[in-house]
């Protein structure tokens, strides 16, 4: 459940659009971001 976490996260300093995005299509870039917000 790592990754409910860190969608919360992520969202609240993305913008909604972008989180759409990601959902909609899954994009490398963006993945790689997510992970390393996660780490820290």
């Amino acid at each position: 459940m790592k990754e409910m976490g860190c969608k919360q996260n992520w969202g609240a300093v993305a913008p909604a659009r972008l989180v759409s995005t990601r959902k909609s299509s899954t994009c490398p870039m963006l993945e790689t971001i997510v992970e390393e917000g996660c780490e820290n």
